[in-house]
């Protein structure tokens, strides 16, 4: 889980509703300014021109690299599409394709290094091939995408983006936990982070951040939230 016109002209789509997470639905969990951080974890940040950015923490994990922003127009999705819904009409079952995965691009920043792109993206059989939420809709998780052992294996196979929504745990949520359950908001944790209730701890009496974080700026639409919710409700389906 957008003032979309906004944030476009911002010129980066940023962390969303759900995950910049995979938190636990990204990598949202960021220490604040130059403080310590878990390596390639992402965070939002103020551009120099204006608007927001991405910032990743260095391999090392000693604080966080350069605020990445973007000089385009911020359509991500390439269709010209600037409402962030898609044109749903409020009442018929939202689509994966043609509603539900453009607005992950638009309001989480899928395709943006640094946000929820699969730079973000861990996965490792010792962590149950969960990681930093990737919300780019592509097979990923065979490899690391990112930091030393970029390109390596890691154990897990390759999953198309509707598959680890839907099977895998949030990192430091229980291990069955989803961040989507086809049929219930309730148990479905992408649902909560748009809420911002019954978050998950990332460190004992740290909760995890709602999405969008409350400090980027950035607030998702009723009309947004609404079709996260009937897509959830009506079983998550999958029409690719």
């Amino acid at each position: 889980m957008i003032d979309l016109s906004w944030m476009r002209a911002a010129l980066i789509g940023l962390t969303c509703l759900v995950a910049c997470t995979d938190d636990g639905m990204g990598a949202d969990e960021a220490a604040d300014g130059d403080g310590p951080c878990v390596p390639n974890q992402s965070e939002a940040c103020a551009c120099p021109g204006g608007g927001n950015g991405a910032q990743v923490c260095e391999q090392d994990g000693s604080g966080f690299g350069p605020c990445a922003c973007d000089t385009g127009d911020g359509d991500t999705t390439g269709d010209g599409d600037t409402t962030g819904d898609g044109g749903w009409d409020g009442e018929s079952v939202p689509s994966w394709s043609n509603h539900i995965v453009p607005l992950l691009y638009d309001s989480c920043g899928a395709g943006i290094n640094g946000c929820h792109s699969r730079e973000a993206y861990a996965a490792a059989v010792a962590s149950d091939c969960r990681g930093w939420l990737s919300l780019e809709d592509q097979p990923l998780g065979a490899e690391f995408y990112a930091g030393a052992d970029i390109g390596q294996p890691t154990g897990c196979p390759d999953m198309p983006l509707h598959d680890r929504l839907v099977s895998l745990a949030p990192w430091q949520c229980a291990a069955d936990s989803r961040y989507v359950t086809a049929g219930s908001t309730e148990a479905s944790y992408m649902w909560q982070k748009i809420q911002g209730q019954n978050l998950c701890e990332v460190s004992p009496g740290l909760l995890s951040k709602s999405m969008p974080p409350p400090d980027s700026g950035i607030v998702l639409t009723e009309t947004e939230k609404l079709m996260i919710e009937a897509w959830i409700v009506a079983g998550s389906p999958n029409d690719n």
